[in-house]
């Protein structure tokens, strides 16, 4: 036998299977008993269909796998074979932010798997979290020393600002990219003149429009850089500019003049960039990146649901699993479950506990979950501390605003908008879970389904509704989205009282 493989014995056990008969070296299953498990050399053979094999063939003779290496998949999945560990994260660079009197406040520090962490600095060392941290532009001691007539640009990134001051510019950005410049930093600019250089993309564009607001209102001189990005591809930014120009400090020089002189094209009109077919044709789009490949899309809004008892909160602990075996940082608030249901969650889905994984037991709080647009604030608070890659919300009804369950269609769009643009502007997924209507008030449609206005499936991105199928203990799950195609069926048990559970036990999805 292979020494890598579990024994067959070990198998039956996790299978669930009674020996019909069985001695020291051999079991037999079936009425008939033309199934034989040779313990002794990890051996089977079905007499009836006369085929047989090792423990691996076994496992596909038991429709529980399709070909071997899928089968050794069901076995890591089982707790039969150790699950592959993910390489382990490391950083990329890290970008402290000093305040005007170069002491250190915080640093934002990027890692190989393309996550983030930030950290404060606190009696003399770097701690993780950020929670209390006063914001603070970046480059803050070196715009103050710096001249006061001196135009100084806006990024979106700390590499950008770096390239800038590298080749004589002053520069800034606000901490977390795109969509988190807030009004208090704007006290740092007051009486320069600010150039926004934007990065060549929607959250880039966006972003433009938004600090450019913040800081007019604030009385500060201000104006966009739009024209550098027209050569550029898709999401590149100021230091591929200077990578395609060969470092070209006067060129770039002269775009900035150029577009100081001109007038600065209003936000409802500069936003807005039409395409003859032929451009739209020829954009180069990046691929789209998945959690789970063609599930969940690593940006977005997702929305699960499913009638009572049917195996929601469990399709989520699964999303965790295969998110943080991914390398992903998963962030889960539970409104319904204690720290001791949380916990025995976590142990039957997990061998032991991930590093990346954190978790919030609302019912084991003394204070309450804020709701509506302090939930929000409350959760950009817990995104900027623990820099999540996914957000699970379990369910989604503990942080909407208290009202009747039949809101209307403006107010349901209002409020899973919200969410929407919260995965977006923090570029995360989020996964929200409800519930589903009684089955004799609906259309056979999955979609429609859904508790609630129609709004709700018009704004979230992916719809994860779960069927429970009558007279089994299985349910169909249904994958739509607009980034995804509509799925097969999948059949995974809801109830683990009697049977071994694949949402409990590992079992991928198939």
């Amino acid at each position: 036998m292979n020494e890598n493989l579990p024994k067959i014995s070990e198998v039956v056990a996790v299978m669930g299977l009674q020996p019909t008969s069985q001695n020291q070296d051999e079991m037999r299953f079936g009425k008939k008993c033309s199934l034989a498990i040779h313990t002794g050399e990890d051996k089977f053979y079905d007499h009836e269909n006369k085929i047989g094999g090792g423990v691996l063939d076994f496992i596909v003779h038991q429709d529980l796998a399709t070909d071997r290496a899928s089968a050794a998949q069901w076995c890591k999945s089982n707790g039969l074979l150790p699950h592959e560990t993910p390489a382990p994260r490391t950083p990329l660079r890290q970008h402290v932010y000093n305040d005007e009197h170069g002491q250190p406040v915080r640093k934002a520090v990027k890692y190989n798997n393309g996550s983030w962490s930030q950290m404060r600095y606190e009696g003399g060392s770097w701690r993780y979290g950020v929670k209390g941290v006063p914001d603070l532009p970046y480059g803050a001691d070196r715009l103050a020393q710096g001249k006061s007539d001196e135009l100084v640009f806006i990024f979106e990134g700390e590499q950008d600002c770096e390239r800038a001051w590298q080749n004589g510019f002053q520069a800034t950005c606000n901490v977390g990219g795109a969509g988190k410049w807030r009004d208090g930093l704007n006290a740092t600019l007051t009486g320069r003149t600010v150039c926004i250089v934007p990065d060549n993309d929607t959250a880039g564009e966006d972003h433009a429009h938004s600090v450019k607001a913040s800081l007019q209102s604030s009385g500060i001189d201000c104006f966009v850089l739009w024209d550098y990005t027209d050569d550029l591809p898709h999401k590149a930014d100021f230091s591929d500019w200077m990578d395609a120009n060969s470092n070209n400090v006067e060129q770039f020089g002269s775009l900035v003049k150029a577009a100081q002189a001109s007038p600065q094209p209003e936000q409802n009109t500069g936003a807005m960039k039409l395409l003859t077919a032929k451009q739209l044709s020829s954009l180069e789009m990046p691929d789209l990146n998945y959690i789970i490949q063609d599930i969940l899309p690593d940006v977005g809004l997702t929305l699960s649901a499913g009638p009572p008892k049917v195996g929601k909160t469990w399709l989520n602990w699964w999303i965790a699993r295969q998110a943080v075996q991914a390398g992903k940082r998963v962030l889960f608030i539970s409104t319904e479950d204690n720290n001791r249901r949380l916990r025995d969650r976590l142990h039957q889905t997990f061998h032991e506990p991930p590093d990346g994984l954190i978790c919030l037991a609302v019912m084991s709080q003394e204070a309450v979950l804020p709701t509506g647009p302090s939930a929000l604030i409350y959760m950009q608070e817990l995104v900027d501390e623990y820099s999540p890659d996914l957000l699970i919300v379990d369910t989604v009804g503990g942080i909407l605003t208290p009202s009747a369950s039949n809101k209307n269609y403006d107010v349901t769009v209002s409020e899973y908008g919200a969410l929407r643009k919260f995965s977006h502007k923090n570029a995360l997924a989020l996964i929200g879970t409800t519930h589903t209507r009684k089955k004799s008030e609906v259309s056979s449609a999955p979609v429609e389904t859904i508790l609630g206005s129609q709004g709700i499936g018009a704004t979230a991105e992916t719809l994860l509704v779960m069927e429970k199928l009558e007279g089994q203990k299985n349910c169909r799950l249904h994958v739509t989205g607009k980034d995804n195609s509509t799925f097969a069926p999948m059949a995974e048990c809801y109830n683990c009282s009697k049977t071994r559970c694949p949402w409990h036990h590992g079992e991928p999805l198939t």
